[in-house]
């Protein structure tokens, strides 16, 4: 799973922004470096998991910057000082085509390759909220309590079957499917919060 050239620069640049919006109004080096590692750790495998699954069923997908969402955020955060943080700096872009025998062929996502594709990110995150939450329990390391929050909360907000959210399109393809990824997120978001 090798990132290069402008995706390094995409994904550079969106953790920049995350962490910046993130950490704003607390702009002190040990908070910024906190955001930056927890934003890190939750993100990048959620947007990467898109990214293998979607060219694992042979697409052409790559992480992209969404400015307008981030100049959104800017503005946002500016009017609000600080109480309104709209992180949407970019997604992976799946190209609906894919190279076989030496040669690039136009073709559908069908509804279950996009349904696993938009899964692979909250479910990367619930498992991140798991390992973080009995890792906290064992050491109280209070890290390792808001890693499992941040994620949690991120699979639980992907997982809306809202356009152009993950969950959609997972409640689009299979109802169920959606409904068990959601209701997952949900205890181990109310773990981690209340519990852990």
């Amino acid at each position: 799973m090798k990132i290069e050239g402008e995706e390094i620069k995409n994904f550079a640049l969106a953790l920049i922004f995350l962490t910046f919006v993130w950490s704003f109004p607390k702009l002190n080096p040990i908070y910024i470096a906190i955001s930056f590692l927890i934003i890190l750790i939750s993100f990048v495998p959620h947007e990467l998991a898109h990214r293998y699954f979607a060219r694992k069923f042979g697409y052409v997908a790559f992480f992209q910057l969404w400015p307008f969402g981030m100049i959104i955020g800017i503005i946002l955060l500016t009017i609000s000082f600080g109480n309104i943080k709209f992180l949407a700096p970019g997604a992976v872009i799946i190209y609906p085509i894919a190279f076989r025998g030496g040669y690039l062929i136009s073709r559908y996502i069908s509804a279950r390759e996009n349904s696993i594709i938009s899964a692979s990110g909250p479910i990367v995150n619930i498992a991140i909220s798991i390992i973080s939450s009995l890792l906290f329990l064992q050491t109280g390391f209070l890290l390792l309590r808001l890693l499992a929050q941040v994620n949690a909360w991120l699979a639980l907000f992907n997982l809306l079957p809202i356009m152009p959210l993950d969950g959609s399109k997972i409640f689009n393809y299979n109802f169920y499917h959606w409904l068990s990824l959601f209701v997952v997120s949900l205890v181990i978001f109310l773990f981690s919060t209340y519990v852990a």
